[in-house]
């Protein structure tokens, strides 16, 4: 009988979750590329009929398998129903994605975890999708044969909220950056007075601290400009602070959204330092993009930042613009040059993210032969 591996992708939908988008993404061209390393029989990667376009590249290697999903809920009933519907049996393996994994478990389950943002309250007000977690995590943390956490903070958090559920099941398994998406060369781009930070309306990413600390800048005679990737929804905290900020201080700002590959590029190598004033992350995907740019990083100093940055980033209070603003002038003041990229390169190497997993898999498949 043929043993399968099942890819759950249910949960993925292009445009929403860019992080969550590009793991997946990056993930599966490497399976693509390296099919005859894995030692299932067949890989069926799951989706949502809308999403399945986004997946038919993979069709020559994989088995694609659609089901009609329109809410969370019945992307959750999904996960219970499919290892049934694709009869699956001790002996095959599903990857849940997104975590969350099937209330009943057929299969030898492998677990991925991004981050627990849900236990912050403060920085997660969805009071439903947060009782929604607490439901469905801790089930699916017993019945994983495997958990993977996207970095050593987020392994850490796993074992302090579920150390009596998870035992020694978490493995640390870093995301796999494709920075081959960028150009490798952009002729003519020169060094300009920039601070750059890919932001999010989400509490979390904390814009607003940035908008504030870059106005106390101003006035304390800065003279970089700002550019913010990422749209300011309108309505939110950090779109009414930036409305009323006066216009000389807004034209020292400047929006991009929905950029591409090539502009972000440019962005990265025009700027001067990158910024991130977040208050949680599973790992911080823009910081690895910047430190690839051999960019100086102004980061909140809270444990998943260091880990990301290798301890080299300027680290300020998240909660005080003061400080950050303090951090921004002396960026500006002193000459910071840094060298990351090889660093970056090596530790999210194909080798030490991606084919982690394949090892994984072929080693779950020896154990349930």
């Amino acid at each position: 009988m043929k043993r399968k591996l099942v890819i759950d992708c249910l949960a993925f939908k292009y445009g929403k979750a860019f992080g969550y988008q590009e793991y997946v993404l990056n993930l599966l061209d490497y399976l693509y590329s390296h099919r005859d390393l894995i030692l299932y029989d067949e890989i069926i990667i799951v989706c949502i009929v809308s999403q399945q376009n986004y997946f038919e590249k993979y069709a020559s290697k994989f088995s694609i398998k659609p089901y009609h999903c329109n809410s969370i809920s019945k992307r959750l009933m999904l996960q219970t129903w499919m290892p049934f519907h694709l009869s699956l049996n001790k002996r095959d393996l599903v990857l849940y994605t997104a975590n969350y994994s099937s209330l009943i478990k057929k299969a030898t389950n492998v677990l991925v975890i991004h981050d627990l943002l849900f236990k912050r309250k403060s920085l997660f007000p969805y009071k439903l999708m947060r009782y929604q977690r607490r439901f469905y995590l801790p089930l699916s943390i017993m019945s994983a044969d495997k958990i993977v956490a996207i970095s050593q903070f987020t392994k850490t958090d796993i074992e302090y909220y579920y150390k009596k559920l998870c035992g020694n099941k978490v493995v640390v398994i870093y995301n796999y950056f494709n920075f081959k998406k960028y150009p490798s060369v952009i002729g003519g781009v020169k060094k300009e007075k920039l601070f750059i930070l890919v932001c999010s309306n989400a509490v979390h990413k904390n814009t607003i601290t940035v908008l504030k600390a870059f106005n106390r800048y101003c006035a304390d005679n800065g003279t970089y400009d700002l550019v913010l990737v990422g749209a300011l929804k309108e309505g939110s905290i950090a779109c009414d602070y930036y409305e009323q900020l006066p216009d000389a201080i807004k034209k020292r700002i400047v929006m991009y959204d929905k950029i591409g590959n090539s502009l972000l590029a440019e962005l990265y190598q025009k700027s001067s330092a990158y910024i991130s004033a977040s208050l949680f992350e599973g790992l911080g995907m823009p910081i690895v993009e910047a430190m690839y740019f051999n960019l100086p990083v102004i980061l909140s100093d809270y444990p998943v930042f260091h880990e990301v940055s290798f301890g080299k980033g300027i680290y300020f209070n998240p909660l005080n613009e003061a400080e950050l603003a303090k951090k921004m002038l002396y960026v500006q003041k002193n000459s910071i040059n840094v060298s990351y990229k090889q660093q970056v390169l090596e530790m999210y190497s194909e080798q030490n993210t991606s084919q982690m997993y394949v090892d994984l898999f072929n080693e779950l498949y020896n154990k349930t032969k």
